[in-house]
């Protein structure tokens, strides 16, 4: 399995998870309407659409794999795929904590 797949397969995990801890949160009552919480409630409501992030970095990095030129090298695309892995984890870690 290459770079690509196992950073697009870690993206997946991380927003899986992260869904479904907030969904267990938000149905057992534990986030309220305050507004530290309103990071949640918008994760929570919207994060189907947040996969469109990881799916969006895979068919960059896959094109970025043939091209191997210019913005489309495939370096740049491991690090900008490695951020996003770690920012998605930080946003979701901030929502439940």
């Amino acid at each position: 399995m290459g770079r690509i797949s196992v950073i697009a397969i870690t993206q997946f995990v991380f927003l899986a998870l992260g869904l479904m801890a907030l969904t267990v949160l938000v149905n057992a009552g534990a986030v309220g309407s305050s507004p530290g919480q309103s990071l949640a409630l918008f994760l929570k409501q919207n994060g189907l659409w947040l996969l469109l992030v990881p799916i969006g970095w895979a068919l960059y990095a896959n094109i970025a794999s043939r091209v191997n030129k210019g913005l489309l090298l495939v370096n740049i695309a491991v690090g900008i795929g490695c951020v996003l892995a770690v920012g998605i984890f930080l946003v979701f870690a901030l929502a439940i904590f």
